[in-house]
């Protein structure tokens, strides 16, 4: 056995120990890629109370200087940060509400772990400046690159897939406290299990 080839060889601890801290070293850039994506997101999202106006976080800090922002057909193309504030403070932040929801994540590290890519899917319930209510679905496909301030967008292009409208609209009207005990009430007095 001593005469083995080196590729049916143990590797050694060393090899282990730097093949295990590779790996730990790419899972923690895949969840600083989710922290990224997420923080997109929550600067976008708006429209209610506790969140303010929609797209007032600063989206643009997310890029690199010379990053892309491609929303094409349904938004121009920005490129670079300032372009990016101006699409957004011109074409996004009249957006009445929006909440992204965006799930599917598939993100790749590149070999020298200074670059990546990620692909994901985005479902936004949104009201537009004129106040219609819709849905939004399609996918973000994403270029990364690791800077000293963390991982940041070198590219954003969002592809469209779907656009629907929400019958009814979207409503600020919560049920209340005294609404729940009515319904309970009609229940349990029409012989019902309030319980369910």
């Amino acid at each position: 056995m001593d005469n083995a080839p080196a590729k049916y060889a143990n590797p050694s601890i060393e090899d282990q120990l730097a093949s295990l801290l590779k790996r730990v070293r790419q899972l923690e850039d895949i969840e600083d890629i989710r922290r990224l994506r997420a923080t997109y997101a929550s600067y976008a999202d708006g429209g209610w109370p506790e969140h303010g106006p929609t797209h007032m976080g600063p989206l643009a800090e997310l890029f690199v200087e010379d990053g892309v922002w491609d929303g094409r057909p349904m938004i121009p193309l920005a490129d670079g940060r300032e372009e990016i504030r101006r699409i957004i403070s011109e074409g996004s932040r009249p957006v009445r509400f929006v909440m992204h929801y965006v799930s599917n994540a598939n993100i790749h590290i590149a070999e020298d772990g200074k670059t990546a890519s990620g692909k994901w899917h985005i479902m936004a319930p949104y009201i537009d400046p004129d106040g219609r209510s819709n849905w939004l679905l399609g996918t973000y496909d994403e270029q990364y690159v690791r800077t000293t301030d963390g991982w940041r967008f070198q590219l954003l292009r969002f592809v469209p897939a779907r656009k629907g409208v929400q019958e009814g609209g979207w409503t600020e009207e919560w049920p209340t406290v005294h609404d729940f005990a009515v319904a309970v009430n009609c229940r349990r007095s029409q012989g019902g299990d309030a319980t369910k």
